[in-house]
């Protein structure tokens, strides 16, 4: 587990309600401050707020703007495309994760992601 109170500000961008509180729950348990968004366009006004975020956990499958439409967007940006993507979808694979520095499937095991965060947020 990560010491809490390690400074590092994760975003989650989930459109389903449950699974955004439930990784909400585990990163903030292990010490991470989590920004929420339920959709791409909400995740980029997020970025803009707190740019200084250390990952971002993508769902694909998501209304107003897609996951793969928020990580085209991310990684044109020069300062936004430095942040490390970590997408999470059920639709996860190589190339629909392409330009993301991580994939997992949902579902999706909390320890994996936990270590997987940890990781790309160091």
């Amino acid at each position: 587990m990560s010491e809490i109170g390690t400074g590092k500000v994760v975003l989650v961008v989930e459109d389903d309600e449950s699974i955004r509180a439930t990784l909400q729950e585990a990163l903030e348990s292990d010490g991470y401050t989590v920004v929420t968004a339920a959709n791409g366009k909400e995740g980029m006004n997020a970025l803009r707020i707190f740019p200084k975020t250390s990952v971002v956990l993508l769902d694909l499958m998501m209304p107003v703007m897609t996951g793969r439409e928020f990580l085209d967007a991310l990684l044109v940006d020069p300062i936004l495309g430095t942040i490390p993507v970590l997408v999470v979808s059920a639709n996860a694979d190589e190339k629909t994760a392409e330009g993301a520095r991580a994939f997992l499937k949902k579902p999706t095991d909390l320890e994996k992601l936990l270590a997987l965060v940890s990781k790309l947020a160091a």
